[in-house]
């Protein structure tokens, strides 16, 4: 494919968003060969593909090319709407104002035009309205907020594990840091799925390490152990401990004891005494964490 500027990227995308919202169904944006030539595009092709639009030669009546969307779910230059930035952003700005439409002009100024009536960005729902001005504003999914965070109603053992699970742990990690340096780490991780995430405080008599949703009505617990430490006779009685005592204070929610270690440590006596604990307890879960990068 021969290489086109950004000049002439920018002509026809300006061409086609100047006449695609304001052209019948039946006609499309068309472009001239000899506006073609200037901004230094081969005319010879008779299919030219520029970003997310082609175009095509006309060779029966105009010899103009048409131009038209490749991908509907896309922007002008390929980005998928789904999880398009500066349109995710004007969204959430516009939805903290309490508004919640957006006009097709805006969308215009994005390099955004799409014949959907309906789509998906981050967690918008967008439906375009009756007369074609601009598309209403909801949220998707209601067990989750703009920033596609689940809610603390929401926050469930399943969903909590399940991002546990995609946390990526390296060997150097596992190396160099300490119990508080995870901790933090982890409580980072969390926070791009969660609402809220927090080590707790308050009237609690413990101070658990991570608390995610809100402890008084709806959360998951974690305690989290390094495996060098936890594989001591000391520390394994002391997680042991723990658990019963958090499954007395909190019978009502999820505890996770969390052991981060190499694959060497997990069959380790004293791990395994912890396994057996939390198997023994209403309530209380254990997930060992090991390298996976």
């Amino acid at each position: 494919m021969k290489s086109i500027s950004k000049k002439a990227i920018s002509t026809i995308q300006k061409r086609f968003i100047e006449e695609a919202p304001n052209i019948s169904t039946i006609e499309v944006p068309a472009i001239s060969p000899k506006e073609l030539k200037k901004t230094g595009i081969d005319t010879t092709d008779k299919t030219i593909e520029i970003k997310n639009l082609i175009l095509k030669k006309d060779i029966l009546f105009t010899d103009n090319y048409s131009i038209r969307l490749i991908d509907e779910s896309k922007d002008l230059n390929g980005t998928p709407l789904s999880d398009h930035p500066e349109l995710l952003a004007k969204l959430m700005k516009i939805w903290k104002q309490d508004e919640n439409k957006i006009s097709f002009t805006e969308l215009l100024k994005l390099n955004i035009y799409t014949p959907l009536t309906n789509f998906i960005v981050g967690n918008f729902e967008l439906n375009a309205s009756t007369f074609g001005k601009h598309f209403t504003i909801t949220i998707a999914d209601d067990e989750k907020n703009e920033e596609s965070k689940w809610i603390d109603d929401a926050v469930s053992l399943k969903r909590v594990l399940k991002i546990l699970g995609e946390y990526k742990l390296t060997a150097h990690k596992l190396r160099n840091y300490k119990e508080l340096d995870l901790n933090s780490d982890l409580q980072t991780f969390f926070k791009h799925s969660f609402v809220s995430v927090h080590k707790s405080s308050g009237h609690h008599k413990e101070l658990f390490d991570l608390v995610i949703g809100d402890i008084d009505n709806n959360a998951v617990v974690i305690e989290l152990k390094m495996a060098k430490s936890a594989q001591s006779a000391g520390e394994s009685d002391r997680a042991c401990h723990q658990m019963e005592r958090y499954a007395a204070q909190i019978p009502d929610t999820d505890f996770v004891m969390v052991i981060a270690g190499p694959d060497n440590l997990e069959e380790h006596n004293n791990i395994q005494k912890i396994y057996k604990k939390s198997k023994k307890l209403e309530n209380v879960f254990y997930y060992y964490l090991k390298p996976n990068l």
